[in-house]
């Protein structure tokens, strides 16, 4: 849809991918060894199962490319965390002083 140059779409999509972000993110905060691939698995789960509700309930739109952007967001929300744990105890913990 985006190829035929209308910016709401990029938008849209963009927004799909923002609005997963916090879910991976307290996903990796609520369960500390929860491996990417949970991560990914729980995305698309969520993001099918708002999909399904929205179809039953004629609300908005069902779209496979949602469930696309928005498990790519919880994936981001997911590896932004891990790589926030991993600077932080790489580089602060093991040094408190920063140095």
């Amino acid at each position: 849809m985006i190829e035929t140059g209308r910016a709401e779409l990029l938008t849209e999509n963009i927004m799909n991918v923002v609005v997963f972000v916090p879910v991976g993110f307290l996903l990796a905060i609520g369960i500390p060894r929860l491996k990417m691939w949970k991560a990914l698995l729980t995305g698309v789960f969520l993001s099918a199962l708002i999909e399904i509700l929205q179809f039953a309930n004629k609300r908005g739109f069902s779209e496979l490319d949602d469930v696309m952007h928005n498990t790519f967001g919880c994936v981001v929300g997911y590896a932004l965390y891990k790589s926030a744990q991993l600077l932080f105890e790489r580089f602060l913990y093991k040094n408190p002083k920063g140095i």
